[in-house]
């Protein structure tokens, strides 16, 4: 996929309305989320990854593919939250001489 088409492959899976449509979306997520996307929007795109990949689950509770798809949400959720907060310590944190940096 060329960039900027993750967004719309997502919608056109996901209204797919089947486990494998729903897995395709939570991917399609992830990737924009994470290669794409700007820090103001990639825990959005990647928390919409992890409600689709919820979805893949529950439709088909059975899908290893869809449990292995809900976990690398998670994770690369996480990592994007852990990346932020980390950029926003570092922007905020005290110089020695009591000024902020």
């Amino acid at each position: 996929m060329a960039e900027g088409t993750f967004i719309e492959a997502a919608r056109i899976a996901e209204g797919l309305g089947t486990p494998a449509g729903f897995m395709l979306a939570a991917w399609s997520l992830q990737v924009h989320g994470h290669f794409v996307s700007g820090e103001d929007q990639r825990g959005r795109h990647l928390g919409q990854a992890i409600d689709l990949a919820t979805e893949a689950s529950s439709a088909d509770s059975d899908n290893a593919k869809a449990q292995v798809q809900f976990a690398t949400a998670i994770g690369r959720h996480a990592e994007a939250i852990v990346s932020f907060e980390a950029s926003n310590q570092a922007g905020n944190r005290t110089r020695t001489d009591g000024q902020e940096s």
